[in-house]
């Protein structure tokens, strides 16, 4: 039997994972968030108090979803995937039925694939990372942790992302590229050269 999920964060990205939530076939206990008034629906889901409000269901019977998206360099997304893991929380890997996903792919936990993302063969997706809506993730590509892969950006082959790293809207990256960790990369930007 799943898990039941929480949510953290009723911002867009959250918002936008609720139908991929529910099409993997999981219960949504609700969603946390210091901004919103506790009991207000969110797509249906209630807000259950504040991110500290988590503590009070078990990790034996609830799953994390990190609904954050980019909120800047500080990678806050980050530091909350950290802080309830050492509390012994488990995320939940995201993959959208309409996102396309080669063979010999290893993603890993808390990663989020949505819709009509590609992610070709012998690509690696790091934990907690995002692959945003469309996104081209091609061959042997290493997507480091906590990274967030904006919609539309192309990864050509052989392509590694760093820790912690921002590629924008419509940015391509061609072949063979290394991205430094807690690299970020402008919407739209052609990078030819490792940095």
């Amino acid at each position: 039997m799943n898990k039941k999920v929480i949510i953290l964060s009723a911002g867009g990205h959250a918002r936008s994972l609720i139908p991929i939530i529910e099409s993997m076939g999981y219960q949504i206990e609700g969603l946390v968030d210091q901004n919103v008034e506790k009991g207000t629906l969110i797509n249906q889901y209630p807000i259950l108090g504040k991110e500290s409000s988590i503590n009070q269901y078990s990790s034996e019977e609830f799953i994390l979803v990190n609904g954050l998206g980019y909120l800047g360099r500080e990678n806050i997304r980050q530091q909350f995937y950290d802080q309830f893991k050492q509390k012994g929380y488990s995320f939940l890997t995201i993959i959208s039925s309409e996102a396309f996903i080669g063979k010999h792919v290893t993603i890993a936990e808390g990663a989020q694939i949505l819709h009509r993302a590609i992610i070709n063969a012998h690509s690696t997706i790091g934990e907690n990372t995002i692959i945003n809506t469309g996104a081209i993730i091609e061959h042997d590509n290493h997507i480091n942790q906590h990274c967030h892969i904006a919609s539309g950006a192309i990864l050509c082959g052989q392509v590694t992302v760093g820790e912690g790293s921002f590629v924008g809207a419509g940015a391509v990256v061609v072949h063979g590229v290394n991205i430094e960790s807690n690299s970020f990369i402008k919407a739209a930007s052609l990078v030819k050269h490792s940095n």
